[in-house]
């Protein structure tokens, strides 16, 4: 099986707000994400925690998901990660869906795409690209656990995609989510306008 981590831990310093409580279609991005993969052949969700992490937890009562709390979250993405992987590991999975909560416009139709394709090529490392950009969520084998977790703190994931880059298997997809990231005010400002636009 597949899991998915969701980091959520960040203190969301450029947004003023935590992006796991800003809302699309009613609902926040975290309870959105966490439905999408619920809908999805992904087996098992874990939402890792960290900044305002009370708050946040109370968006996913009642859902199918494991939550954990990143202490060290100040520490970085990579901190938060390992705590992900760690958590997971006992369920030995054959990979994880590593997915930030800053994407919130991703597809089941794209973890369903990835997910196969890790599968029908063994592949290391699975990710989905739009108009040939790559994007995330990034699929990780369970062989690359151990390289994850000793990753440098200042790049974490990205150093072991570029460490495997011959192993890397693109996933051209027309889900333009997969490139939505939501860093700023603006960000969100422009989703908001898209979203009401295609209404």
């Amino acid at each position: 099986m597949v899991a998915a981590i969701v980091l959520a831990a960040g203190e969301s310093g450029r947004m003023g707000t935590p992006k796991a409580l800003l809302r699309i279609g009613g609902k926040s991005f975290i309870r959105h994400i966490v439905d999408v993969l619920n809908s999805s052949e992904v087996e098992k969700v874990v939402v890792v925690l960290g900044a305002n992490a009370e708050e946040i937890k109370r968006e996913l009562a009642g859902l199918d998901v494991t939550v954990v709390i990143n202490q060290d979250y100040s520490a970085g993405q990579l901190s938060s990660l390992v705590k992900g992987i760690e958590t997971v590991e006992p369920f030995s999975p054959d990979g994880i869906l590593l997915h930030p909560v800053d994407n919130p416009m991703v597809s089941a139709e794209v973890f369903d795409a990835l997910v196969g394709k890790f599968y029908e090529t063994s592949c290391l490392i699975a990710l989905p690209t739009f108009k040939g950009k790559r994007g995330h969520p990034v699929l990780f084998s369970a062989k690359l656990f151990g390289e994850l977790k000793k990753a440098p703190p200042d790049m974490g994931a990205r150093s072991v995609v570029w460490s495997h880059a011959a192993e890397v298997v693109e996933v051209e997809t027309k889900d333009e989510g997969i490139i939505c990231d939501i860093d700023t005010r603006e960000d969100y400002e422009n989703l908001q306008r898209n979203l009401h636009s295609a209404s």
